[in-house]
């Protein structure tokens, strides 16, 4: 009996965790999304992909998730550039554009 007690527990805790992470991955879109129409920029696959994923404490000293997805962007149509938007949890704590950029190759 506590062997099933224990697969349930571990079943519950992914079905968790892939609830947070769809609805922390919405957020990173709604966020990626927004800051490119604020900036009048198009963001390329209208998506964001998770780069990092680590556990860290919240404000309020309770263990979370910090995950950072990256994003594609552009300005022009013509360059390709990498966006960023970091989440504690579920609320965005920054999100930012690429500082530098190299031309195309020659």
């Amino acid at each position: 009996m506590g062997g099933w007690m224990l697969l349930l527990g571990a079943l519950l805790g992914l079905v968790w965790f892939w609830y947070e992470s769809v609805g922390a991955r919405d957020a990173a879109n709604r966020a990626a999304g927004e800051l490119c129409t604020h900036l009048r920029l198009t963001l390329l696959d209208d998506t964001v992909a998770l780069a990092r994923l680590r556990p860290v404490r919240s404000p309020l000293g309770r263990w979370t998730l910090r995950r950072h997805y990256v994003f594609d962007y552009t300005d022009d149509g013509l360059r390709c550039l990498q966006g960023f938007v970091v989440l504690n949890g579920r609320s965005v704590e920054s999100s930012g554009l690429a500082t530098s950029h190299s031309g195309p190759a020659s």
